[in-house]
């Protein structure tokens, strides 16, 4: 289930329980810290593989990038 939800929501901005309904999940039973992605604190996109900024809060290559970070 929570891989199917990743794959829904991998570079999206797509809300975890909007995902849910697209696929017909009941969002109740789904426990959002078990996603296995990571949601940019910037610009909220849905990605592996972020990185901490300097507040220590995930973001994306391209935000930090942006950052000049």
């Amino acid at each position: 289930m929570y891989l199917l939800l990743a794959a829904r929501l991998r570079n999206t901005r797509v809300n975890w329980w909007t995902a849910c309904e697209d696929l017909g999940l009941d969002y109740n039973q789904v426990d959002p810290e078990q996603i296995p992605l990571e949601q940019c604190a910037h610009c909220d996109i849905w990605g592996n593989n972020l990185i901490a900024d300097l507040d220590f809060n995930p973001i994306c290559h391209y935000c930090r990038d942006l950052a000049g970070m």
